[in-house]
């Protein structure tokens, strides 16, 4: 008998049109099965912008824009080649990294977990060490022999490990080092915490506090469900909606409940979130698209 958890492990095993490597699959045939060393394969291939100091390079900055413009897994691929054509397992030298931020690492590691057979799912969330919790994307993946859910910074190596002073496992992240933007949602509709203290920019109003955690649980909730979404550009339904209703806020209160409930309730959340156009992703096709944070 099928049960919940396992149709929800199921559908988290599976690549969607943004983490299916297609054409690529063949590249990636001898991966490592430890997750650490997939991090490091990711690390290889792309570079956040904020990090390229700590390689001692300088890139242009028309780079970000051209390299963190691609949806999807195949397309980040494709940009990769064309910056360095060697085997994709190989790491390049950090000026022929994708210059893109953290989703897109999240994105890539899910991409070869999935061609692993493993569930996975990116997630958006909050780094919560000190005052200011800034947005960041994780992945998590399911260690079945610990029945759990396992959060992964693959953007985090021994170089940004050292400048940011991190001493935390970040092939294990705890709820003190990151929580994701439903859980956030949760915390500060309950009191637990301010809203005010969750962002990207707090020089914008639309970049910290409520307007920008409520979208930041719609592009989760889209993460969830397989999506790709660019989050400094792609708008729909709540985010960054004006004139929210009571009726929208309980919608995220359900959702951002359903999704924190866990596997069990995944069969409730997806019908949720399909079902309601406030919430859903609309048709993001793969390819090049806006660039992203």
């Amino acid at each position: 008998m099928t049960t919940p958890q396992h149709s929800a492990l199921d559908f988290f095993r599976q690549p969607g049109p943004h983490t299916d490597l297609g054409p690529y699959r063949a590249a990636f045939h001898d991966l490592p099965r430890d997750v650490p060393a997939l991090c490091e394969i990711v690390r290889g291939l792309v570079l956040h912008p904020f990090d390229a100091h700590l390689f001692g390079v300088q890139l242009p900055p028309e780079r970000d824009a051209q390299d963190g413009s691609h949806r999807g897994v195949q397309a980040k691929l494709r940009r990769i080649l064309e910056l360095d054509g060697r085997d994709l397992t190989l790491p390049r030298p950090p000026e022929r990294r994708l210059s893109a931020h953290c989703m897109n690492f999240a994105v890539l590691l899910t991409a070869l977990l999935h061609h692993q057979g493993v569930p996975a799912r990116v997630r958006s969330g909050f780094v919560m060490t000190g005052e200011e919790h800034y947005n960041h994307w994780i992945t998590e993946y399911w260690r079945d022999e610990e029945n759990r859910w396992v959060r992964v910074d693959p953007q985090l190596g021994p170089e940004q490990r050292r400048a940011a002073g991190v001493t935390y496992d970040a092939h294990d992240l705890q709820p003190g080092q990151f929580q994701t933007a439903t859980e956030v949602w949760a915390r500060c509709r309950g009191g637990e915490s301010g809203a005010v203290r969750y962002g990207w920019d707090w020089s914008q109003p639309q970049a910290h506090g409520w307007p920008y955690l409520r979208g930041q649980v719609v592009h989760d909730l889209a993460a969830v469900h397989g999506v790709d979404s660019f989050p400094s550009s792609d708008r729909w339904g709540l985010i960054g909606a004006a004139g929210v209703t009571q009726a929208d806020l309980a919608l995220l209160d359900r959702a951002a409940a359903l999704t924190n409930l866990g596997n069990a309730a995944f069969g409730e959340l997806r019908a949720l979130y399909e079902g309601d156009p406030r919430l859903r992703a609309p048709a993001l096709a793969p390819g090049a698209g806006r660039s992203s944070i």
